[in-house]
């Protein structure tokens, strides 16, 4: 009986060992599961201040070359959805292990999404994901011949929570307070030529954007980037119709 329970504890040690062994090999590296044949759709932003131009890689593939300080890839249609091994390099480095930027992301299957890479520096990398419709239940509703809609992001370093405002930089606040590395809602706009100031909670100035027009049936993404001495402010279209 004594040697059946030696035996039994032996194997039972064995067991455990070799699932330890395992899990040891998996932790080791990234090997992210992908979801075959459930595609998502990617538009990458590149708004880290004092970076030269720099390759975006998904797991072992380059799918951007050169994107600059302050320019956006297209929609990169067709990346496999699920956990994604995403990494950032200085433009024309193939060393993948001399990346600046590395991280695990999940990307959900057939949505369209802006990524939005931010920070003062090389050092401090950051990225911010969001989603172009379905974050918040009023981006289901459709949107007529007379209205657009427009969403903040905020990347800009300063830190400052952010607002926009139309007209003039003491008119009707539109959008915000948004805090840093983070974005508003849609608001729904009615369409035509507008001025947008973007501005500090406190009220100063950062950035005017003078006849702008809406179109009918557009979302739009303006993204904050920058800092306090040198803002600037995207306007990106994120869908239409």
């Amino acid at each position: 009986m004594h040697q059946k329970l030696v035996r039994k504890a032996g194997l039972l040690g064995f067991v455990c060992a070799l699932a330890g062994f395992i899990l040891v090999g998996c932790i080791d590296e990234p090997d992210p599961p992908i979801v075959e044949k459930i595609p998502c759709t990617v538009r990458f932003i590149h708004a880290v201040k004092d970076v030269p131009a720099v390759d975006i890689w998904i797991d072992e593939q380059k799918v951007f070359s050169g994107l600059a300080y302050k320019a956006n890839t297209p929609y990169i249609a067709d990346i496999k959805a699920g956990t994604r091994f995403i990494r950032v390099l200085p433009a024309g480095n193939g060393d993948t292990t001399q990346a600046i930027f590395r991280q695990l992301v999940s990307l959900r299957s057939f949505m369209k999404m802006t990524a939005v890479f931010y920070g003062p520096d090389a050092m401090t990398i950051g990225l911010l994901i969001t989603q172009e419709r379905f974050t918040y239940a009023d981006e289901l509703k459709p949107l007529g011949d007379t209205l657009s809609s427009v969403k903040l992001i905020n990347v800009n370093v300063s830190e400052e929570r952010l607002t926009l405002n139309e007209g003039s930089p003491s008119g009707p606040r539109l959008i915000g307070p948004v805090a840093a590395y983070s974005l508003s809602p849609y608001t729904m706009l009615p369409v035509g030529q507008r001025t947008f100031y973007l501005m500090t909670e406190g009220g100063n100035e950062m950035k005017s954007l003078v006849d702008f027009n809406l179109q009918p049936k557009t979302r739009y993404s303006f993204i904050a980037v920058g800092d306090l001495a040198n803002p600037d402010l995207l306007t990106l279209i994120d869908d239409q119709g």
